[in-house]
């Protein structure tokens, strides 16, 4: 048998979460599910809150700390920057995130994470559009949008396919090449 670690409740916990939403994730379903007993699950978090917070942390660094530094190091066109970050939201586990921000209506720890975690995606992107030479209240506005945008996919389309994200998104991409103060700047000498 494979040793059980934190990183495999996680696991198990993202499994269910997109299966069978949140009211499936307790202790004693991820043992049973993970061929353990409910010492293990303890001895690896103490209690059921500390688990909680841990697997909002862990969902926090996999999908939106590595995508974001992933996307900052994107060099190249505006317009290539923002399909990486199409392309890195397409592939978020929709199901999971969607089964977080309903268990949030109900957790206050979830509740603050997901909206941590909408905020450092929001931050992001402002960022690469700053880095880009946005103003920063223009690279806000653009990002709350976007972001929204990806939360309202979630919820609503099933399964949320790349294709219908860079559908959905192309008028803001468009707007926001069009508005690039680069490449108006780099217009305006002729290039």
């Amino acid at each position: 048998m494979a040793r059980v670690t934190r990183e495999s409740f996680f696991t198990a916990a993202f499994a269910v979460l997109a299966q069978e939403g949140f009211p499936g994730v307790t202790a004693a379903g991820l043992c049973q599910r993970l061929g353990v007993t409910r010492g293990s699950f303890y001895h690896h978090f103490g209690s059921f809150e500390i688990f909680i917070k841990d697997l909002t942390a862990h969902w926090q660094r996999l999908y939106t700390d590595n995508l974001v530094a992933m996307a900052q190091e994107e060099r190249g066109p505006l317009g290539e920057q923002l399909h990486a970050f199409v392309h890195m939201a397409a592939s978020l586990p929709h199901e999971v995130e969607i089964a977080l921000r309903v268990w949030g209506t109900m957790n206050h720890e979830v509740r603050e994470a997901v909206a941590h975690v909408d905020q450092l995606r929001i931050v992001g992107l402002a960022d690469a559009l700053t880095a880009n030479g946005f103003e920063r209240v223009v690279a806000q506005q653009y990002s709350r949008l976007s972001i929204a945008a990806l939360i309202g996919a979630q919820l609503s389309v099933t399964p949320l396919t790349e294709d219908y994200l860079n559908e959905l998104l192309e008028p803001l991409q468009s707007d926001l090449e069009e508005l690039n103060p680069a490449r108006r700047r780099d217009a305006g000498r002729g290039r």
